[in-house]
């Protein structure tokens, strides 16, 4: 039988009591029902970088040009969009930059091949957005310009076919902004992939969502925007 010298010894040995049992009881339940769990989020910056080939299954990436109303503008035969893979290699011995192996990637609207994913679908209408489909190219991505590689897509819009100024269908200034003057601005709109932590989710923790990115384009200047993505791991 526990005996107690002092009535506060006793008091402070009954409270000490009810925390242990109360965190027990707290705690014990979420680890009986497996809910609450404790998530640690880290961004990491590996040393090395890594030649990461993409699929459609891996990333979806969807654009159009659209006004200020989100009606997707019809360019064809206005602007002369390309997409390019550009592919820098290092000499590893006199560090110079070898001459870029690019690849013309066709622009083509979104189908359910390319896109066979119910989160897309269900928020974008297919037919108004242009896709980039990674099947029909071998495409990997990666690197920097303080490594041995880098290797990005480019979007460019040209104002003449093939970027050949001596075309006879090439779009004047004139012609641009009169095409472009009645639907008020004209804006370049992204959708690509954002993943996030849902804690309560045991079963696929690392969900995601389709966030859209838009900048606005003018006739008037030349801008250049970059777009970086990122690996996202659940390590159970």
């Amino acid at each position: 039988m526990e005996s107690f010298h002092t009535v506060p010894s006793l008091v402070l040995s009954i409270v000490f009591y009810i925390l242990t049992i109360s965190f027990t009881i707290v705690f014990g339940i979420d680890l009986i029902n497996r809910t609450n769990p404790k998530v640690v989020t880290e961004i990491q910056n590996p040393p090395n970088y890594t030649d990461y080939n993409i699929t459609n299954p891996k990333l979806t990436f969807a654009w159009r040009l659209e006004d200020g109303d989100s009606v997707t503008i019809n360019f064809t035969g206005i602007l002369y969009p390309k997409v390019v893979l550009h592919n820098y290699i290092r000499n590893k011995t006199t560090k110079a930059w070898l001459p870029d192996q690019p690849i013309i990637i066709e622009a083509e609207r979104c189908t359910p091949e390319i896109v066979n994913d119910p989160k897309f679908t269900s928020k974008f209408d297919m037919r108004e957005w242009n896709c980039i489909d990674f099947t029909k190219y071998n495409i990997s991505l990666g690197g920097f310009w303080d490594t041995d590689f880098v290797k990005y897509l480019e979007l460019k819009f040209y104002y003449c076919p093939e970027n050949n100024p001596l075309s006879s269908l090439c779009t004047s200034l004139d012609e641009l902004q009169l095409a472009t003057s009645s639907r008020g601005k004209m804006f370049f709109s992204c959708i690509y992939p954002e993943h996030y932590f849902e804690p309560n989710n045991l079963v696929d923790p690392l969900s995601y969502v389709y966030v859209n990115y838009f900048t606005t384009m003018s006739a008037n200047l030349q801008k250049m925007n970059r777009l970086f993505l990122k690996k996202s791991l659940f390590i159970r």
